[in-house]
């Protein structure tokens, strides 16, 4: 069964009822409820979901989204360094859950955490290698200089995203949902796929403890030259509790509708039979395409 993330809604003012109406309207029996959903619209589909009308496949954190503040996945880092943002982003993961629960939902989809001296730079080197200009002095030594500053950083990042994990972990097998942490195209971002596989190790005795796929993060990360989508996602597949779909247009224009950019779906046959398989195209995608590129894998997944 295929998903659509609420975040399709995002900038066009659209209803809780009204998602339900226009996933349903498009042939989606299920919706994610994504991280910028408001409270509000967060209960007028949690009714609707109660009455039989639409499952919920998933919960992208944080959600429901604060009241003073924009959405966003990376509000709270759960690994971050400093403990009082570390604890708060604990906090926050736990009143998604109790959504999640609520819902009926099997995962709540969480992003890791970055290594922030790293990220500016990685914004410099990821847009000189989608226009072709990885080349150069400068682009070396800032090269050299970003991967300087995340092997620097990452040791303590791990170690606080694993007491984040720690603490989480018990109250979602207690409520009967897995914690999945997703790839992120990006390379400050965490956990990359040898972080993935330690994550595994440590907390595979979890049965709450999953891995998210994202396909276009992936294809992204591959047109820069880090790894293969296909790789990773076969690498972590027994511990995938769902993927999200998206395709991408060129090096990096991610978020479209499956069949508008260069994505190869059929390679991604193995993970038609995963739990959650999450539509979260961005806003500005047309309806009609995403329709059809609902159709289109449906037929080369063999799977509705």
């Amino acid at each position: 069964m295929f998903s659509l993330s609420t975040c399709w809604f995002g900038g066009r003012d659209k209803k809780g009822d009204a998602m339900v109406d226009e996933a349903l309207e498009m042939g989606f029996a299920a919706l994610e409820l994504g991280y910028a959903l408001r409270g509000e619209d967060a209960e007028a589909i949690l009714r609707r979901a109660g009455k039989g009308e639409i499952a919920i496949s998933s919960v992208h954190a944080f959600s429901p989204a604060p009241a003073d503040r924009p959405g966003h996945p990376e509000l709270y880092s759960p690994s971050s360094e400093k403990e009082d943002e570390r604890a708060l982003a604990v906090s926050k993961v736990l009143e998604t859950l109790e959504l999640a629960r609520r819902a009926g939902a099997s995962a709540v989809v969480l992003r890791a955490g970055r290594i922030q001296s790293a990220a500016r730079l990685w914004l410099w080197v990821e847009e000189r290698i989608a226009s072709d200009a990885a080349d150069g002095f400068w682009y070396r030594h800032r090269l050299r200089k970003m991967e300087k500053a995340r092997a620097e950083g990452i040791a303590a990042a791990m170690a606080s995203l694993r007491r984040s994990l720690g603490e989480l972990l018990p109250s979602f097998e207690a409520a009967g949902v897995r914690l999945a942490i997703e790839n992120l195209p990006s390379f400050d971002a965490i956990p990359q796929p040898d972080e993935a596989d330690a994550l595994v190790r440590e907390f595979s005795s979890s049965r709450a403890f999953a891995l998210w796929y994202d396909m276009g993060h992936g294809q992204r990360m591959e047109n820069l030259g880090y790894g293969s989508g296909v790789e990773y996602a076969r690498r972590h597949s027994r511990v995938l509790a769902g993927v999200h779909i998206h395709d991408v247009v060129g090096p990096v224009g991610d978020h479209q509708a499956p069949g508008q950019g260069g994505m190869d779906y059929k390679s991604y046959r193995f993970l038609s039979g995963v739990g959650a398989r999450v539509f979260e195209p961005a806003a500005s995608v047309l309806k009609e395409d995403i329709v059809a590129g609902r159709k289109m894998l449906e037929t080369v997944w063999g799977t509705p």
